[in-house]
């Protein structure tokens, strides 16, 4: 995680590669890879796009991290029995690309600590060190996109959705 981090931080060389990347493609093959553990944990893990290309300028290795962060932390720390969505689509002349549960979800006043390196949620059993959404941020930082993270379910304050909001290629 640490590694990862590193190369996510802008002034790592990686960071001048940006190309086209096609996130459909990219999203569905990282969810592919998530769903032997998905399986394991009993958790319903889905795709969700109905685009038929999705362009943004990119680095592919680094929203592939992304990607594998939010898959991991919706698939670690959620109990057996939740759905998780992983989505893409256009709105606005912005991609956004979600991966939503139906789960535990992550207290208001949690939302924005858990970007913060080495900020874990207490009460929580499940091992990690807390780099994952620090993570996620930096990548998406370096992509000029934000992200956005709330309540699945606003109004019953359940679930967690973690949106990575980019402008088109």
């Amino acid at each position: 995680q640490l590694l990862s981090l590193a190369r996510a931080e802008p002034d790592n060389s990686q960071m001048q590669k940006f190309a086209p990347v096609d996130l459909i493609k990219l999203l569905t093959e990282v969810t592919s890879d998530w769903v032997p553990k998905a399986l394991e944990k009993h958790i319903d893990l889905g795709l969700s796009c109905t685009l038929s290309q999705c362009l943004i300028s990119g680095n592919n290795m680094l929203l592939q991290e992304l990607i594998n962060n939010l898959l991991d932390n919706a698939i670690r720390y959620n109990p057996a029995g939740t759905k998780v969505t992983a989505s893409l689509k256009v709105m606005n002349q912005e991609v956004i690309l979600a991966v939503q549960d139906d789960g535990i979800g992550i207290a208001t006043n949690e939302q924005q600590k858990v970007f913060e390196r080495f900020y874990r949620v207490l009460g929580n059993t499940e091992s990690g060190c807390g780099l994952g959404l620090a993570i996620v941020r930096e990548i998406a930082l370096q992509h000029h996109a934000r992200v956005e993270l709330a309540y699945r379910d606003i109004q019953h304050a359940q679930g967690t959705a973690v949106k990575v909001i980019f402008t088109q290629l």
